[in-house]
C-alpha cells in the first residue's frame, strides 16, 4: 500500500490548512498518512539504504518513521523552500527514490517569480512583462521595459497568498515604497497591471489537467484575488486556449 507524507511547517491544527485537509482524506481512505515537521525532522545518512529512509523526530515529538521510498509519495510545501534545512530534506527524499509532489528543481523555480517569468516568457506561454529592480537607477529603466505606464505591480521576490504584492500609482508612490523595502533587504520585481476582475488557477499533474478554479476579487477593491484574503471563487472550464 502507498504511503502518503507532507513536508510542512504548518502545526496541523487549522481545519482550512492543506495538510489537514490531506491527512483527513487519506484517513478516509484508509491510507497511511504522516505529517513531517520541518525544522524538527531529521534524516541521517545510514539511514537510506536499498528502498528504505527513516525519519527521524517527524512529528516534533521525538518519534520516527520507517518509510519505502518506491511506495510513498511525498507532497512538498511551499515552507520547505525557505530555508536550507527543508531543502536539504526534500533533497535527500527525492534522490532516496520517493514520488514528489512537486519535485525540487521546479518548486525552486517557482519559489523566485522572476525565474517563473523568464520560464514562463521563454516556453512562448503569455505572462505579464517583468523587470528586476534593484536600486533607484533601475527604476526608469524597469518601468519602460515594463510598458512605460502606471499603474505597476510590485512584488517581493518571493513569498505567497498575496502577501508582498503591492499596487503603485505612481512614480513617487513607486520611489517610496521600494526604498522603504531595499531597506529591509528586500528583492523585489515590478510587472505590468493587467486590469481583470478575477483570474484562474489551474491544477496540473504529470501533464494532465485535474481541475480549474475562478478566483473572484470580492474584498471590497482589493486587486488581489488570493482565497487567503477572503476572495470568492468558482469551478471553471478551460478553453482550449
Amino acid at each position: 500500500m502507498i504511503t502518503i507524507i507532507a513536508l510542512t511547517k504548518s502545526e496541523g491544527e487549522d481545519q482550512k490548512d492543506t495538510v489537514t485537509k490531506l491527512e483527513q482524506q487519506c484517513k478516509k481512505k484508509k491510507i497511511p498518512f504522516y505529517g513531517v515537521r520541518l525544522g524538527e525532522a531529521f534524516v541521517i545518512d545510514t539511514d537510506i539504504s536499498d528502498d528504505k529512509v527513516t525519519i527521524h523526530n517527524f512529528d516534533g515529538e521525538g518519534n520516527k518513521i520507517n518509510l519505502k521510498p518506491s511506495n510513498t509519495a511525498c507532497f512538498v510545501r511551499g515552507g520547505a523552500m525557505t530555508d536550507i534545512a527543508g531543502k536539504g530534506l526534500t533533497r535527500t527524499l527525492e534522490e532516496a527514490g520517493m514520488f514528489m509532489i512537486n519535485r525540487f528543481v521546479p518548486m525552486e523555480l517557482c519559489a523566485n517569480k522572476f525565474t517563473t517569468a523568464i520560464t514562463l516568457k521563454k516556453a512562448g506561454i503569455s505572462t505579464p512583462r517583468t523587470a528586476l529592480v534593484t536600486n533607484i537607477a533601475s527604476i526608469d529603466v524597469a518601468v519602460k521595459e515594463i510598458g512605460g505606464s502606471f499603474p505597476v505591480i510590485a512584488k517581493t521576490i518571493t513569498g505567497a497568498e498575496g502577501i508582498g504584492v503591492m499596487k503603485l500609482e505612481s512614480r513617487e508612490s513607486l520611489n517610496s515604497v521600494l526604498q522603504g523595502l531595499w531597506k529591509h533587504d528586500a528583492e523585489i520585481i515590478l510587472q505590468e497591471f493587467l486590469d481583470s476582475d478575477y483570474d484562474v488557477r489551474t491544477h496540473v499533474l504529470n501533464g494532465k489537467i485535474l481541475a480549474s478554479v475562478k478566483r473572484i476579487s470580492s474584498k471590497g477593491g482589493d486587486f488581489r484575488t488570493n482565497v487567503s484574503l477572503g476572495n470568492d471563487t468558482e469551478t471553471y472550464s478551460l478553453s482550449d486556449e
